[in-house]
């Protein structure tokens, strides 16, 4: 990457708040005589869950369409992601409890099943998921300096607007942005991080499909 490229990136700082919900374990900071970069992997290496607000973006050839959102998953498949806002779309909810997935308005009580069939739109906001494609694939590259990281992964997708994942961390080890772009290199889907807490204790009970 770039130099030129990695300043455009951390630019994204400044429309993220900070993290102040983040509690990545002190035992990973903790640790003397360990690499940056070293730290990140046994983080991600380490992730089992996530729970995050974030202020996402999504940005096709005709419009941009902004919500905040929470999102709520494991690594091995189950997620909740429910709109904050804007208000007319707050209370729409997806659920995975990794055998199926629905759509629902808890206040409408109008739910769809969408059986199983996911989309690299809806999962590319997963933390989760990001981890997943970094780790298996050998040509993720991780570029840091004193204060941050990008980390960058090719999500080997047909979707032509879902081919690269990137992801800005703090050297606190709190996820920034993560940034999805298409085949251009254009960006597609941006996700800055309110708040971030890593490995939370979560009730599965939030991802039954009833």
């Amino acid at each position: 990457m770039k130099n030129t490229d990695f300043l455009v990136l951390l630019l994204f700082v400044f429309f993220a708040v900070g993290c102040s919900g983040s509690n990545i374990p002190d035992v990973i900071d903790n640790i003397q005589n360990i690499s940056f970069e070293d730290k990140i992997n046994d983080m991600l290496k380490n992730l089992t869950s996530f729970e995050a607000i974030a202020e996402v973006t999504y940005i096709s050839n005709k419009n941009i369409n902004q919500y905040k959102i929470n999102h709520i998953a494991t690594i091995n498949g189950y997620y909740f992601i429910e709109v904050i806002a804007p208000e007319e779309h707050s209370s729409n909810v997806t659920i995975s409890n990794t055998i199926a997935i629905k759509q629902m308005n808890k206040n409408l009580n109008h739910i769809v099943n969408l059986d199983n069939n996911d989309t690299k739109e809806r999962t590319s906001l997963l933390f989760t998921n990001f981890v997943s494609f970094f780790l298996e694939n050998e040509n993720s590259t991780i570029d840091v300096d004193e204060e941050f990281a990008i980390l960058t992964v090719n999500t080997g997708s047909q979707n032509p607007y879902i081919q690269t994942l990137r992801l800005l961390i703090d050297s606190d080890l709190n996820p920034i942005s993560l940034i999805t772009y298409d085949i251009n290199n254009n960006e597609r889907i941006l996700v800055h991080y309110l708040e971030f807490n890593y490995n939370p204790n979560i009730d599965m009970n939030i991802f039954e499909i009833n």
